[in-house]
């Protein structure tokens, strides 16, 4: 490994060497003819490739490339682009099925044509034709235990219709139905524990989504906050409040905003009063049976339904808010509201949740998605043993037989 490590360090100082000498090398011949490729050779003629990470030309041969695969190329990287600077990597098309054939195939067929199509399948009838010989045709050793006979072929073609029959010929194995399935104890335990492992996964993954939905919800709310306490709060305000302490609706708040129009126009330019606060809730890291415990409240059901606050619900924010920031601020209780559960602080000023909403929404994020995998994950590698078991009960019961 370590050798290999090495070998890759010494190619890539050499191909380092050679970018520097081909970037450093003239653009034309001495008879001004324009030049290409690593060896700086004018256009005669030879097979060319563009790349697609620098523009300039090269030959196939210099790069090390077949001349047969001319029609194949899709996307080409020069050796510069691909190793030093990582551009991109070499795409080619799919060649057709037909050993001596260099073009593309047509579409989603794996032929370029539909003559070579059926010359393909008239070799591969003629080699099961030879079944019986001493050896097969196009260089492919006898087998009689793995190949058909030629009319076991033929008939398998007849039974199918259609091309994609014909391409699905083999993607799923046929379910073990001549007697129950044969497992070692290893095995059986293997996939009951992943079994176990996808349902506890998935179970976390939906508590997990939950809690992610409950914090969009939250800062819906905190939106909804703010935006009431700033014009609740706002000295300029205070003159078209209602008797119960919250702004009136309608056309009183639209005096409101011509009144501060008006005013903005004919006085100086003054920092914008705005309530932000930092909205942290401590029961987003509770501990699980804590919050198995808050996820199953008429609380917590309330604040997933939440669209706006009602009247009477903005009048009491609006006292305990006040209370919160006034003189008895230390002995100041916020009663039964929503600021009695987050962090009433200015959000631009609280050191102590600086950034919580990002850090868990992200964190959130990040585990579903490893938990989404692993799941994929446990669930393929079951996939497969079933799929190991299938086989070997196919083969005991064909070997029996």
């Amino acid at each position: 490994m370590a050798e290999t490590g090495a070998n890759h360090k010494r190619y890539v100082q050499q191909l380092q060497k050679e970018l520097e000498k081909f970037q450093q090398a003239p653009k034309y011949s001495l008879d001004s003819e324009e030049v290409f490729c690593t060896c700086r050779r004018p256009d005669n003629g030879e097979l060319m490739v563009a790349c697609d990470g620098c523009d300039e030309w090269f030959h196939f041969k210099c790069m090390g490339l077949d001349k047969r695969n001319k029609d194949l190329v899709r996307n080409f990287y020069c050796k510069f682009c691909d190793v030093l600077q990582r551009k991109g990597k070499s795409v080619w098309k799919k060649k057709c099925k037909v050993a001596a054939c260099y073009k593309p195939i047509d579409g989603e067929s794996q032929f370029c044509s539909t003559e070579h199509g059926e010359q393909y399948w008239r070799e591969f009838l003629d080699r099961f034709g030879a079944s019986a010989g001493t050896g097969a045709p196009l260089g492919i050793e006898h087998n009689s235990t793995e190949l058909l006979s030629r009319q076991q072929a033929e008939n398998l073609i007849q039974l199918l219709s259609t091309r994609e029959e014909l391409l699905a010929v083999g993607n799923t194995l046929p379910v073990f139905d001549k007697g129950p399935l044969q497992s070692t104890p290893s095995q059986e335990t293997e996939m009951a524990a992943n079994r176990a492992a996808v349902g506890a996964l998935s179970e976390e993954s939906e508590n997990l989504k939950f809690k992610l939905g409950y914090l969009l919800k939250l800062k819906d709310i905190l939106v909804h906050l703010n935006e009431l306490l700033t014009v609740s709060m706002d000295p300029e305000n205070q003159a078209m409040l209602d008797t119960d302490g919250t702004l009136g609706e309608g056309e009183e708040v639209a005096k409101l905003g011509e009144k501060k129009k008006k005013k903005s126009r004919t006085s100086k330019k003054v920092k914008k009063f705005r309530i932000d606060i930092c909205g942290f809730d401590q029961r987003i890291l509770n501990d699980e049976k804590t919050w198995a415990e808050f996820k199953n409240s008429s609380e917590c059901e309330d604040m997933m339904r939440f669209e706006n606050f009602t009247p009477e619900e903005k009048r009491l924010i609006t006292e305990h808010y006040e209370a919160l920031k006034g003189p008895a601020a230390s002995t100041a209780s916020c009663g039964s509201t929503i600021l009695a559960k987050i962090c009433t602080a200015d959000k631009r000023k609280c050191h102590l949740h600086n950034g919580w909403y990002s850090m868990i929404k992200d964190g959130l994020e990040l585990k579903i998605g490893e938990n989404s995998a692993e799941v994929d994950k446990k669930v393929r590698d079951n996939e497969k043993l079933e799929k190991f078991i299938q086989i070997k009960n196919w083969k005991l019961y064909c070997n029996e037989e």
